[in-house]
């Protein structure tokens, strides 16, 4: 048995996430990365945003952001993430 110590991200923008859907799944099932990076993923001068679950991705913990134009972090289920709110106040940060 071989044990590999690497993650498979991928990163992308994707300028409105609903009407490219159907291609990022195909991505996603061709590569299987392990973490996945969206920006942009709210549609450009619009007055809705995208749910989360219009953002569910099977098989991954969805962490999202619907600021503005948006932004997602997919992680496989088997990496057993967790969010983390991060507070700072001028250079001191605290979890």
């Amino acid at each position: 048995m071989t044990v590999t110590n690497s993650l498979r991200c991928m990163y992308t923008n994707v300028d409105c996430f609903n009407n490219k859907k159907d291609e990022f799944i195909s991505r996603i099932n061709k590569f299987d990365p392990d973490i996945i990076g969206l920006t942009e993923v709210n549609p450009k001068s619009s007055t809705w945003k995208l749910t989360p679950q219009e953002l569910t991705l099977d098989g991954h913990a969805l962490y999202s952001n619907s600021d503005g134009r948006g932004s997602v972090l997919y992680i496989k289920d088997q990496l057993q993430s967790v969010e983390l709110h991060v507070t700072c106040k001028s250079s001191v940060c605290a979890l």
